[in-house]
């Protein structure tokens, strides 16, 4: 299995840096793919994954380029993805993310990303790229109501997690939460799960809170 990284958002900037170089460090050589589903089709689609390659290219991640949106050319962002030894997925809304990896064509777009981690690949999803990963996604953006992931890791993410002031989210209490702050969050592999980046990464699971670690792993939730 590969790597994943959860950010908590306002990424691709500098301050999102060492955290992004660390995904890097732990990514085969290989291209770096942008999948901006979270984006509206169109002029938003092309400018959010333009602006992500070039920060990543800048980075030294090799051959940065952006996927064709699935909406429009599903055949050509498949065959994109394939070659990806890390797939980025930026914020915007985790309802239309997970409408283009779930919803489209049966699910081929996230039965793409299975295949890419079964690889060895990475993948990296920021705000809406990181809810859509785990079990459980918090549609904070339409209905307000929580429903199925691609489940790559257990739990549900809270992106911008800000731990003075906690969000109610109406999921069960027994559903792990990761509380993940801006410009930080936690990467996810076979040793487990570690910190990185700013800020400090938190558990949240009924009443308990945890501050996650980044010298040593901790084993994934059940």
């Amino acid at each position: 299995m590969g790597t994943i990284c959860l950010q908590g958002g306002r990424e691709f900037g500098a301050s999102c840096r060492d955290l992004d170089l660390e995904v890097l460090r732990r990514t085969p050589l290989g291209p770096v793919v942008v999948l901006a589903g979270a984006a509206s089709p169109g002029r938003d689609y092309g400018r959010a994954a333009g602006n992500a390659a070039r920060y990543y290219a800048g980075l030294g991640g090799d051959a940065a380029l952006p996927a064709p949106d699935p909406r429009e050319d599903l055949d050509g962002c498949l065959e994109v993805l394939a070659q990806a030894q890390l797939v980025v997925l930026p914020g915007g809304s985790p309802t239309g993310l997970l409408a283009v990896l779930v919803d489209l064509a049966d699910g081929a777009v996230g039965d793409a990303l299975r295949d890419r981690l079964d690889a060895g690949a990475t993948v990296s999803g920021a705000s809406a790229g990181a809810m859509v990963l785990c079990s459980h996604v918090w549609r904070a953006d339409g209905p307000g109501d929580v429903v199925a992931g691609l489940g790559l890791v257990p739990g549900l993410a809270l992106p911008h997690h800000d731990p003075t002031s906690p969000r109610r989210v109406p999921a069960p209490a027994d559903v792990p939460r990761w509380g993940l702050p801006e410009c930080g969050g936690v990467i996810v592999d076979e040793d487990g799960v570690v910190a990185a980046g700013s800020g400090t990464p938190q558990l949240l699971r009924g009443d308990e809170v945890v501050d996650l670690p980044r010298d040593a792993p901790v084993p994934l939730p059940d």
